[in-house]
Parts: structure tokens; C-alpha cells; sequence
């Protein structure tokens, strides 16, 4: 018993391989649609808004919020929490000019300015991205070192 399966694994093994010719496929050319153009420039009005906050020196999320105010007349007009798509509000004015400033506990603020008019000319600045229909807007932000004077408020005790 123990000699037939020596002779059956020393046995080689055929391995048939069918060659065929392989069958001509038919494309057709499909041309691609024509894009229509663009009547309403991409502005904060028609466009929501996705505040980035995070930890420049690991890249990591920070949990925070965001002031919005209207730079001609120096309000608040909301604060809005970070790290979610919003739509920001209309500052009312001529200018359009908003200022949004980055703030996470225990972290540096960072202000960037806007335009809620004008918001495409504003992807020039680094922190700033068109992305789809979307604007990203990013606060690296980086820790309160000694020396940095810092304000607490709102803070509840217990």
C-alpha cells in the first residue's frame, strides 16, 4: 500500500493549456458632453463652509469653534462649532469682509479674513480650499507656550 502512493506522487502530471484566439471586441467612441458654463460664481452665499481645526504639530482634530465677524462694523456674528459643513451667515455690508478666528482650549487663536462676496479669489491663500462644492477652511493650530497671555472664561466650576 505504502508503494502505490509513491508510484501515483511520482507520477507526473499532464497540464493541457488551451490556446484560443482571442475575440475581437467592438468599442464605440462616445464624445463627451459639452460643459455648460458657469452663471453663478461659487460664494459663501450659495456654498457651505467646512472649518478644519487641528494640532499643527500632529495633524490631529482639535475640538473648538469658530467666531464669524463682520470686519466693516467689528460684530460677532456667530460662532459656529469647527470641524462640521455650515452655512455662514451674510454679513449685510458693502465690503463683504469677514473674519474668522480659530479657537481651541489651550491653543493659539488664528484669524483668517474672507470675503463673502468674493470668496473664490480667496482660495489663493493657503489656509483656504475650493474642494467640490465645498470651502475648507484650515486652523493649524499650535499649543500655548510660557509667555503667551491667555484669557479663561466660560468655565464652569464645581
Amino acid at each position: 500500500m505504502v508503494e502505490q502512493k509513491v508510484k501515483e506522487a511520482a507520477a507526473p502530471t499532464e497540464l493541457v493549456i488551451n490556446e484560443q484566439t482571442p475575440a475581437t471586441v467592438a468599442t464605440e467612441v462616445v464624445e463627451n458632453p459639452k460643459a455648460d458654463p458657469v452663471y453663478i460664481p461659487q460664494t459663501l452665499k450659495n456654498t457651505q463652509a467646512f472649518f478644519s481645526l487641528y494640532n499643527a504639530a500632529n495633524g490631529l482634530v482639535l475640538d473648538g469653534e469658530v467666531e464669524v465677524i463682520d470686519t466693516e462694523r467689528a460684530t460677532l456674528l456667530s460662532k459656529m462649532k469647527a470641524n462640521s459643513s455650515l452655512t455662514v451667515p451674510d454679513p449685510i455690508s458693502k465690503s463683504g469682509k469677514l473674519s474668522l478666528i480659530g479657537s481651541a482650549f489651550g491653543f493659539q487663536k488664528i484669524q483668517h479674513e474672507m470675503n463673502y462676496h468674493n470668496t473664490e479669489a480667496d482660495t489663493l491663500q493657503e489656509a483656504i480650499d475650493l474642494i467640490g462644492n465645498l470651502y475648507m477652511v484650515k486652523f493649524d493650530l499650535s499649543r500655548i507656550v510660557k509667555g503667551n497671555i491667555a484669557t479663561l472664561y466660560n468655565c464652569i466650576s464645581v
